[in-house]
């Protein structure tokens, strides 16, 4: 899954390098120098308030880099120390709470995460209450409810769940326009575990797909780190309904391919 955050927005071309750079980085295969690269931008910073954007951006790429890596705990606690930081207060901080609650979520800890992007979604809805003297990213609200779904569904509360899931509309059909909603709705049903759902939303999102479109990529069951994410991605190819559709709108990449859609982590050297 992708991170929440959306240093696109931040205005810095060159605090935008870095973080596109260390996620270069861990996608060949290098999340430990990704992580270093991070943690030495970091330090460059002070606790002026005026840079806690940049530390908090800088932070949750770090935290995403490493739950990828298999350091979960880590990576939760590095967000969690984060949330405490009096000098990280501000407008950006939501980022910090909802990639927080979006590694619980997928970790397991439901009730941690329902409590931390709950609390999240209220206070941005607070802030852009008016619209008009206000910053929204473009359908910020399609990341909280998918987060905010999985953590019900966690928790049992599996009817309140699938009504969250459906308010995130992504288009019928599906719009090349609501790219952030059709990911939001693949990332739900993966960290739900619901490969009916999941299966049905390939299908919708396949039927008007473009070149380069994220279902691509997030349908190969080997792009997705987490084991039960990865088997509920398989789950959902081996339905009729998908199949179906792969048969004339996509395929699944060969053995060959799948070391590059894991990060190279099956040839990375192995420690002596």
């Amino acid at each position: 899954m992708n991170a929440t955050s959306n240093e696109q927005w931040m205005g810095d071309p060159a605090l935008e390098g870095v973080l596109h750079y260390a996620k270069v980085v861990a996608d060949a295969g290098r999340p430990q120098d990704a992580v270093t690269l991070l943690e030495q931008r970091y330090a460059t910073f002070t606790k002026d308030p005026a840079q806690a954007a940049s530390r908090i951006f800088l932070l949750a790429r770090e935290a995403i880099i490493r739950f990828d890596a298999g350091e979960r705990e880590a990576a939760i606690d590095l967000l969690e120390r984060a949330a405490q930081d009096a000098s990280l207060e501000g407008e950006y901080k939501l980022n910090i709470d909802v990639n927080q609650a979006m590694l619980q979520a997928r970790a397991g800890q439901y009730q941690a995460a329902f409590v931390v992007i709950n609390d999240a979604w209220r206070r941005f809805d607070a802030q852009n209450a008016d619209a008009e003297e206000s910053f929204k990213v473009p359908s910020s609200e399609a990341n909280f409810a998918w987060i905010k779904a999985c953590a019900l569904d966690g928790l049992g509360q599996h009817e309140k769940a699938r009504s969250l899931m459906a308010q995130i509309d992504a288009g019928t059909p599906r719009s090349p326009d609501r790219a952030v909603e059709a990911q939001a709705r693949i990332n739900g049903f993966v960290c739900m575990h619901d490969d009916a759902s999941l299966a049905d939303e390939f299908v919708a999102q396949l039927a008007t797909a473009i070149p380069l479109s994220d279902v691509f990529v997030l349908m190969q069951p080997e792009s997705h780190f987490d084991a039960r994410e990865r088997a509920t991605v398989a789950a959902a190819l081996r339905r009729p309904v998908v199949a179906e559709s792969l048969a004339v709108r996509a395929r699944l990449l060969a053995p060959a391919f799948q070391p590059a859609l894991e990060n190279w982590a099956s040839t990375a050297p192995r420690p002596h």
